[in-house]
């Protein structure tokens, strides 16, 4: 080696060796380069991401089936998860769908389950895009990137979509009453979190809302669902009240309705109607919030007689419902407006349930979560101005002592203390509502409309529990009396209740402040939350699936907002519907109006 000849060719060689390396790099960096198919999957997802903020791209060049527009909400969730992953596809590796494609396709196919509509999400759709990626050759030129690129947005947005639908309902949360509970979810992070754990299915499970009445409900859909394509139940014709000792068709009929819903443990097609049919018929009744009479009067016939379709759409309505306010924990006070009546609940207790009456059509009691934070004993009444204006200013252009005889005492408000006015000196025949610049405030006594009790609420709808002296309307199969407020039975036992913790605890102590005739503010220890709600459709503690008529048209309002895609112009409380014959402003003008109540 120390020849000079064998360090020459050494060195020789050496060079040679790093001219070959130093050409081959010249090669690679000069040689064209062809970015991988999922490079150029990932350069298309960030045009189409960008360009089409607010719609969703077509796949190919087919047109049917088409999927709703975006929302903007839709469009700025996918927009921040593609750019957290630098644009690189979520549903393929850029030849083909990733198995987790196929795992939101199966979780679409459930929609049905749960109330919602697949066809809303793109599933017959997406099932054939992604079924043709399927059965291809699954080689770069029979996966157009221009295809997969189109079609990871579009599961990106169905999965964004259906997993809104399925927490918040597909009535926007932010189109909701301001007061109303509502449980946000970060989509964005669950999509993130179902991808990089190809956890799909478990992540849109965990969606949707948790407890036994959501459960219990989905289960009754689909029997109901399954009732409906069988054909239904037969239909009852009218004719003479059917009771005990009644024979003939008619009771054949009623025999076969009330076992497909489960009333009735067989379907007997002979026979009269024997006590076993009554009582099917009692439970039939206490089902629909009808007296328990055993007999089918005019009103039990026309809530046998409606269809399956339509309790399996009122159910659905109700699963939708549930979505906007999951099932509330701990200790709560619950009203459901058309049950008429008022449940205090305790983790997974009844404490106490009663009848209650609610507002008219016109005054009606409004959907919405508070809390109960004190109450008024002995409490005094001042007027509602509309009150004042629609039925005590005509009552005191006819009868000049209506004041007098109930107890009512006039104050001018136009000063900066109010001051009490004789009644007597005032023209009642010569003021209007607009010109009216006095409270009428009634005392506390037997004859105060708000009995001797109120549950203060402080919301926007000046709407709260109270006692009422009308006794006898708590009997009433319609209770739709009030001027909005909840007149409550027992109201003593209530606030008993609700007083428990405090220095006020026990009967005596609160029988002894309601003796004494004075008015007291009695603060709770403990607020607790009081729910106003409407179920028309739910399931019982029991496991009985209840119904109950849309008394306020809020079914029909909600079902068509859902059908005619003006969910975000839905609004629960809507003072233009206060009148049921006022137009529903969730159609445009010119469309047909919902149908009066």
């Amino acid at each position: 080696m120390d020849h000079p000849t064998s360090r020459r060719a050494f060195w020789l060689l050496a060079a040679a060796i790093m001219l070959a390396v130093l050409a081959l790099v010249w090669l690679q960096t000069t040689r064209p380069r062809h970015p991988s198919p999922r490079a150029r999957t990932a350069a298309l997802v960030r045009v189409l991401v960008v360009s089409s903020a607010h719609g969703i791209a077509q796949l190919g060049p087919r047109r049917g089936d088409a999927v709703p527009g975006d929302t903007a909400w839709i469009a700025a969730a996918a927009y921040a998860f593609y750019r957290e992953r630098s644009f690189d596809p979520a549903w393929s590796d850029g030849l083909r769908p990733h198995p987790r494609a196929f795992q939101l396709i199966q979780a679409l196919g459930g929609a049905r389950r749960e109330g919602l509509d697949p066809d809303r999400y793109g599933h017959a759709r997406l099932t054939a895009e992604v079924s043709g990626f399927r059965l291809s050759a699954h080689g770069p030129q029979d996966s157009p990137v221009e295809r997969l690129a189109a079609l990871d947005l579009l599961l990106t947005r169905a999965f964004l979509r259906y997993g809104s639908d399925l927490h918040l309902g597909r009535v926007p949360r932010e189109s909701l009453d301001a007061d109303w509970e509502v449980t946000p979810v970060d989509l964005v992070a669950r999509l993130r979190h179902a991808v990089s754990r190809n956890r799909v299915l478990r992540n849109l499970e965990e969606l949707i809302p948790p407890g036994p009445a959501y459960r219990g409900m989905r289960e009754e859909l689909d029997h109901y669902r399954s009732l409906a394509q069988a054909g239904g139940w037969p239909r009852i014709s009218s004719g003479v009240v059917l009771r005990r000792g009644s024979e003939g068709q008619r009771v054949r009929a009623l025999r076969r309705r009330l076992a497909l819903a489960g009333d009735l443990a067989e379907a007997d097609s002979s026979g009269p109607f024997d006590r076993r049919l009554a009582a099917a018929v009692a439970a039939f009744q206490n089902r629909h919030g009808l007296p328990a009479s055993g007999v089918v009067d005019a009103v039990t016939l026309t809530a046998l007689n409606v269809p399956a379709s339509r309790r399996v759409r009122q159910i659905e309505l109700n699963l939708e419902r549930l979505r906007w306010m999951h099932e509330p924990g701990g200790r709560f006070i619950v009203v459901n407006i058309p049950d008429y009546r008022l449940s205090v609940v305790s983790g997974d207790t009844l404490v106490m349930s009663m009848p209650v009456v609610v507002g008219k059509r016109t005054h009606p009691t409004p959907v919405m979560s508070d809390l109960v934070s004190y109450l008024e004993l002995n409490p005094t009444w001042t007027v509602p101005r509309r009150i004042l204006a629609q039925e005590v200013l005509p009552a005191l252009a006819s009868d000049t002592s209506y004041l007098t005889t109930n107890r009512m005492r006039v104050l001018r408000t136009n000063r900066e203390v109010p001051e009490l006015v004789d009644a007597a000196t005032v023209d009642w025949t010569a003021l209007t509502a607009d010109t009216f610049s006095f409270i009428v405030r009634q005392e506390a006594g037997p004859e105060n409309p708000l009995g001797r009790i109120k549950f203060m609420c402080p919301n926007e709808y000046d709407v709260y529990l109270h006692d009422t002296p009308a006794r006898g309307h708590f009997g009433r199969a319609l209770r739709t009396l009030s001027h909005g407020c909840v007149r409550v039975p027992q109201a003593a036992e209530l606030a008993e209740h609700l007083l428990r913790d405090t220095r006020w605890a026990g009967r005596d102590s609160l029988d002894a402040i309601l003796a004494s005739g004075t008015s007291r503010l009695l603060g709770l220890r403990t607020k607790i939350a009081v729910h106003l709600l409407y179920w028309t459709a739910w399931v019982d503690r029991d496991g009985a699936i209840q119904f109950r008529d849309d008394v306020y048209g809020l079914d029909q309002r909600l079902e068509a907002a859902l059908a005619d895609g003006l969910g975000s112009e839905f609004r629960l409380n809507p003072e233009a519907l206060w009148n049921p014959l006022v137009e529903s402003p969730n159609r445009p003008a010119g469309a047909t109006p919902i149908a009066a109540r």
